[in-house]
């Protein structure tokens, strides 16, 4: 496991043994066995307690079809006076930061994250003071400098970037031409190396322009770049989400009670469950089990035609009311 710093994960959306995940302490011969009720947990601490103003959390990879809770169904603040801060679930998006503002009076000393998703893996998580920390009174500001291939023709050596916002628009321009963009961080210690390069070709199609170029591999193209709306950041559908038209329009399909041809193989909430042309299903008549619980949970649940309303029940539904009297009662 590798937590502590900066993000360092040099492929997001794909596992990396550079992340702190509950599978990465599983022998890769074993099963993993499930997270405990309140679900794994994993508790990071930083150098200098602060009132925060934001809190940020790298997550890189995670399934989620693996549990229909959000990926990370609870982040705990952890503050010096103990009265701990329960700030509630939280959806991910493996190529995208999950960046909370809080609104907390006090100083918080580490984070909790807690998940039920085996396979979910977190690189680093960043918690920022409020402005004025008195920690940052001997810090000076960072700037940016932006450098392109082929040199901007009134800077050849770069632009220093002035705007608070860091952000520019590039007018010196030419269509069909590439254009190779990368930026550096300038402090009274020198210059940093030169960020990764960004490649653009003005007039070249792009994820977010209302388009679905397929041989792209785009599936969809909202013209926006946001996840969790039925398009992703990358153009791609995503899951239980359909799309339609130019630019695209997506929808919520699974459960909605219309059975649609694209699902018909897919989903047993809206289809029931799917045979094949040609073929025919035969289910189990009769049951023989070593152990069963006659009275609570025969053998005989197991024959026949699924309950597809039942899926994701367990036997017996009574049981955990029983259980719960006799604990009551001891």
């Amino acid at each position: 496991m590798h937590l502590p710093g900066p993000p360092d994960v040099e492929q997001v959306c794909e596992p990396s043994v550079r992340t702190w995940s509950p599978h990465n302490s599983v022998d890769m011969g074993l099963v993993p066995p499930p997270c405990p009720l309140q679900g794994c947990m994993l508790q990071l601490e930083f150098a200098y307690p602060v009132v925060p103003e934001s809190l940020t959390v790298w997550v890189t990879f995670c399934s989620p079809e693996e549990t229909a809770l959000p990926a990370i169904h609870n982040i705990m603040l952890l503050t010096v006076s103990g009265q701990n801060l329960s700030l509630g679930p939280s959806n991910v998006f493996c190529d995208t930061p999950l960046t909370l503002k809080l609104d907390v009076k006090e100083k918080v000393y580490g984070v909790q994250f807690f998940t039920m998703e085996q396979h979910l893996e977190i690189d680093a998580t960043l918690l920022a003071s409020k402005p004025d920390c008195p920690l940052c009174q001997s810090c000076e500001t960072l700037h940016y400098r932006l450098l392109r291939q082929p040199p901007f023709t009134y800077s050849p050596k770069g632009i220093d970037l002035s705007d608070a916002t860091r952000r520019f628009v590039d007018r010196d321009v030419q269509r069909g031409v590439v254009y190779t963009y990368q930026v550096q961080t300038l402090s009274r210690l020198g210059e940093s190396e030169p960020s990764p390069p960004l490649t653009h070709r003005l007039g070249a199609p792009y994820c977010g322009d209302g388009i679905i170029q397929r041989s792209e591999g785009e599936q969809c193209d909202d013209m926006n770049s946001m996840n969790g709306d039925g398009c992703s950041s990358r153009c791609k559908k995503e899951p239980f989400f359909n799309c339609i038209d130019e630019p695209s329009m997506c929808y919520y399909y699974d459960g909605d009670g219309v059975c649609e041809d694209f699902e018909r193989e897919t989903s047993v909430r809206d289809c029931g469950l799917y045979t094949p042309s040609g073929f025919l299903d035969q289910w189990a008549t009769s049951v023989e089990a070593s152990h069963e619980e006659r009275l609570y949970c025969p053998a005989e649940v197991a024959a026949g035609y699924p309950a597809v309303t039942k899926v994701g029940t367990t036997c017996p539904p009574q049981l955990p009311k029983l259980l719960l009297q006799k604990a009551s009662l001891s």
